[in-house]
């Protein structure tokens, strides 16, 4: 059985054409895919890039999983379009197989990523700069070593010492920083959870939102400027501040958040 990696969002159909991502568990080798001709309908073809590259983003990487939970919807990525994407100009780059002997990730052609040559390094160095901060002045949070960075790599998650399922994400870019309880979460806040307590230690006003099948505690935070790029100190710090003091409210309130699955 192939391992899915879960994504929240929910599956977007094409408005004609067959789905980008179908209804599958059957795995298939990189020597079974041929580039081929592309698709006539242009529309559909520009919808597929659009999805892939709205993946990569969420993701922050350029490497593609085959095998994708959409919000709970498990879906492999049609083979037939992964051969038109391997057609001259190539949008993605020649998949291999994994360690299974399957493909699990495409990737998108350098080439076809739409990016300033300047932008993955600028991203590079905010990464290192939240982890420099987050490290000296917020362990609990745990973040993990950042590598390179692309453009789209605006999405920071803090996993510190939640149970699974349950991640602490800063979307620079949407300025907010969640709470997120995803789909078989052991935890779920209710709608007229008290968070008066969190109001008071991030001088804001957090709510709980359903993202798809997700549900998450948001805080909002300063926008990151022109470009996320632009981060300044000060913003970094106060989205660290935020994202501990979800951790905490989260700690101080497990039981209450608790399932009961009995």
């Amino acid at each position: 059985m192939p391992e899915w990696t879960f994504l929240p969002l929910d599956y977007e159909p094409p408005t004609s054409g067959r789905d980008l991502f179908v209804h599958s568990v059957d795995t298939f080798a990189a020597e079974s895919l041929e580039r081929r001709k592309r698709a006539l309908d242009p529309q559909c073809w520009q919808f597929f890039k659009k999805m892939l590259l709205n993946i990569a983003w969420h993701l922050g990487s350029d490497a593609i999983p085959v095998f994708i939970d959409f919000n709970g919807d498990r879906r492999r990525m049609d083979q037939d379009w992964i051969n038109q994407a391997l057609a001259e100009p190539s949008f993605l780059s020649a998949p291999e197989n994994g360690p299974d002997g399957y493909v699990t990730h495409v990737s998108i052609a350098p080439k076809a990523t739409p990016t300033a040559p300047a932008a993955p390094n600028d991203m590079t160095t905010l990464w290192k700069r939240i982890y420099e901060t987050a490290s000296k002045e917020h362990p609990e949070l745990a973040m993990k070593p950042p590598g390179s960075k692309g453009p789209g790599s605006t999405w920071v998650i803090f996993k510190a010492d939640l149970p699974p399922k349950i991640t602490i994400d800063w979307k620079i870019g949407k300025a907010a920083v969640d709470l997120s309880f995803w789909p078989g979460a052991p935890a779920m806040p209710s709608a007229d959870l008290d968070l008066s307590a969190l109001a008071q230690a991030t001088s804001t006003k957090p709510s709980v939102q359903t993202l798809g099948m997700t549900k998450v505690i948001t805080v909002p935070v300063s926008a990151p400027g022109p470009t996320p790029a632009q981060l300044g100190e000060q913003k970094v710090k106060e989205a660290l501040q935020v994202a501990s003091a979800l951790y905490k409210f989260y700690c101080e309130n497990r039981g209450i958040l608790k399932i009961d699955r009995e």
